[in-house]
């Protein structure tokens, strides 16, 4: 099975990583910064969880036979992997503005800043994508109950 490469997403990943390098090297750090970042990032991170309990629910595979229902949950699967993978990238800020809070007396400490606020920024960018997936996931569902009862409603008229 080949996979299509999404230029944008690779798209996405790059200007992250690049909006990042230029806010991290055009900036101060403090440690009220990072307090705000560790505790946005916790936000984030909790949203993301409930997103993916909302994608991975079984109850959101539509009704048909088992090879569309397999279809969907490898479907499901690939995004629940993207996820995961942000997910941890956010676990990986909190701690680093933990750990950056904590040792403020370390001699490279400017450069661990620095690249926690690269990934805080990149990360901050890639989740700007959580909203469309939300409306996505939504739809479908809202779609496969319209078309359930669509499909109710034309069996009922064929028995009259």
């Amino acid at each position: 099975m080949k996979r299509d490469i999404s230029y944008v997403r690779i798209g996405w990943f790059i200007f992250g990583l690049v909006a990042g390098v230029f806010v991290a090297y055009h900036s101060t750090i403090n440690i009220e910064a990072l307090r705000i970042v560790a505790t946005a990032f916790a936000i984030l991170s909790g949203m993301l969880i409930a997103i993916m309990a909302v994608i991975g629910d079984p109850l959101s595979l539509s009704e048909g036979n088992a090879r569309l229902a397999s279809g969907l949950r490898r479907e499901s699967g690939r995004k629940l992997q993207r996820f995961r993978a942000l997910f941890y990238v956010y676990l990986v800020v909190i701690a680093l503005a933990f750990y950056v809070s904590l040792n403020t007396n370390l001699p490279y400490i400017e450069y661990l800043n620095r690249f926690t606020l690269i990934i805080a920024t990149a990360a901050l960018i890639w989740s700007f994508s959580l909203p469309g997936w939300i409306y996505r996931v939504q739809m479908d569902k809202l779609d496969n109950e319209v078309e359930k009862r669509r499909s109710n409603d034309l069996a009922q008229y064929d028995d009259i």
